[in-house]
């Protein structure tokens, strides 16, 4: 985290500046009559673009939600590693990280073949492959995982925080705006309508979302017929993998998912409870705690289970249902997320300059040392949730600082020629990273480089002060055993330049001296300064 680039301020970092302007201040009750960015719903989706918004002063946001406060108890817990890397960027996978449950291993137990009645442990399995990631599979309450993006919203310049008690009853779409109709739910103000003219409306409330409704969309899918309960609990047992991830199946009375919770002591038990007739909804069945108690107890014979305290529990159906209608974009999830060619995404007549970093895919990461410190670290550390563009260019074997060399020709061009898309799309009173952020990683270790030899690019002058930004040059990290020229497929002869999106995927793979190519791509879809 980088701060102080004005001046120096007491307190915490993490508590921006308040914006001058008091017409974009959001901590207030009173919606206002017009904004850039509505969104409905304070779920997960609808908090992360909450936060990722609020990074931008200049950008009118509000969120608004019909509930009358913030999620106090979990419902979603898992995190998988691709979150992981998101909550990196925006700065709290550390409290992630220090709170949560570590998914290590799965235990999977079958019925006992010697003992009929009984389960019997049938194997164990690292749960992430190595390298898939660098951060863990964790488990968190969800609400905790809401607080901390509330945090950010708080603490950004606009000093953004939900609008509760809010529901969306209506829009009507304009040539350049919507306008939308939101209900007060709250005491002396309950029923009054709140007019909001918005530039974008973006729908986060759910699987009964009002939003979709609205816009004619629908859920389109199939129920698998058969319930589940769900319960985080205090148990006292003596099943051995209670602090592991399990799959259990049973013999007859069917099948049971551990998940550990957070804090060493709660554990999230899902147990099958009945098969459902054609046509009917778990609402139709009176399934209780205790059926649900009772359900897992069966199944983990001859273990004991206690339930001691049950501070959540839920019963529903298995099913899985998408919206009718994409607007040109297709639905997947986690690490496999792939984008097709586009605007933002360039071809991969490139790629093998830079095998490991897929075009379309997640930037995956990898261990370096930064110059200027030595500071080991993960690449993907330096991608904050800013909005973005990255260059990662990877130099070839020569000297790096020697006139002529490709790195330094590099500089040259996006700092000088009137063809640098730096030059085309960052505005005249900005620092020269604000739109697009080059950073360096050197085939050579960092004792062997003279930092004060490097192109200005690398280490820029910013901010009011004219201020050094020492954190743009890597190394290779050997001391972790992973060269990352090796480890993510890099021509060592040719080097290669890395485009990554705001949004941490790799737009482009081009050569070092591809000043044409790199030109184009920002040409497709930025605005000329």
């Amino acid at each position: 985290m980088q701060f102080y680039l004005d001046k120096f301020r007491t307190g915490d970092p993490e508590v921006l500046e308040p914006n001058p302007n008091p017409d974009m201040l959001a901590d207030g009750d009173a919606l206002p009559e017009q904004v850039d960015v509505l969104i409905v719903g304070c779920g997960p989706a609808g908090l992360t673009l909450a936060a990722q918004l609020s990074r931008f002063p200049e950008i009118k946001t509000r969120i608004v939600e019909q509930k009358a406060g913030p999620l106090s108890i979990g419902q979603a817990d898992g995190i998988a590693c691709r979150s992981m890397e998101m909550f990196q960027a925006f700065g709290i996978r550390e409290r992630v990280e220090r709170e949560a449950y570590w998914v290590n291993e799965t235990a999977f137990w079958r019925p006992n073949a010697e003992r009929p009645g009984e389960i019997a442990r049938s194997g164990l399995i690292q749960d992430v492959e190595d390298g898939l990631a660098p951060y863990p599979h964790v488990i968190i309450n969800q609400a905790r995982v809401h607080q901390f993006f509330l945090d950010i919203m708080a603490r950004s310049p606009n000093r953004l925080v939900p609008n509760y008690n809010r529901r969306f009853v209506g829009l009507d779409i304009g040539a350049d705006a919507a306008t939308v109709r939101i209900e007060r739910l709250d005491g002396a103000r309950k029923g009054e309508i709140e007019t909001v003219r918005a530039r974008y409306l973006v729908g986060a409330d759910g699987a009964r979302s009002a939003v979709r409704d609205a816009l004619g969309f629908k859920l389109v899918g199939d129920y698998a017929n058969q319930a589940w309960g769900v319960m985080d609990v205090l148990t006292v047992t003596d099943f051995p993998d209670i602090r592991k991830k399990c799959v259990i199946q049973s013999e007859r009375e069917g099948n049971v998912l551990v998940i550990p919770r957070e804090g060493g002591y709660m554990v999230r038990i899902y147990v099958e409870m009945d098969k459902l007739a054609d046509n009917e909804r778990v609402t139709h069945r009176a399934i209780t705690l205790d059926d649900i108690v009772a359900a897992a107890k069966r199944i983990l014979r001859p273990y004991a289970f206690e339930a001691k305290s049950v501070a959540w529990w839920s019963v529903y159906e298995v099913g899985q249902r998408i919206t009718d209608h994409f607007d040109d974009a297709s639905p997947t999830a986690g690490v496999v997320t792939h984008y097709r060619p586009s605007a933002l995404t360039g071809e991969t007549e490139h790629q093998m300059l830079a095998k490991g970093f897929e075009v379309g895919t997640r930037f995956h990461s990898a261990p370096v040392a930064r110059l200027a410190d030595a500071k080991a670290m993960e690449l993907i550390e330096t991608l904050e949730a800013d909005g973005r563009f990255r260059l990662i260019a990877f130099s070839d074997r020569g000297e790096p600082a020697r006139a002529g060399a490709k790195i330094r020709a590099l500089c040259e061009f996006l700092a000088q020629s009137p063809d640098s898309p730096v030059r085309r799309h960052t505005p005249a009173d900005a620092d020269v990273d604000s739109v697009i952020d080059l950073r360096v990683v050197f085939q050579h270790g960092h004792r062997e480089l003279k930092l004060e030899a490097m192109p200005d690019l690398l280490w820029p002058a910013k901010g009011p002060l004219g201020l050094r930004d020492y954190e743009k040059m890597f190394c290779p990290n050997l001391k972790s055993g992973v060269d990352i020229f090796d480890s993510r497929g890099i021509d060592r002869d040719e080097g290669a330049l890395v485009v990554v999106r705001p949004d941490q995927y790799v737009a482009k793979v081009l050569p070092l001296d591809d000043f044409d190519g790199l030109a184009a791509y920002f040409a497709g879809f930025l605005r000329l300064r």
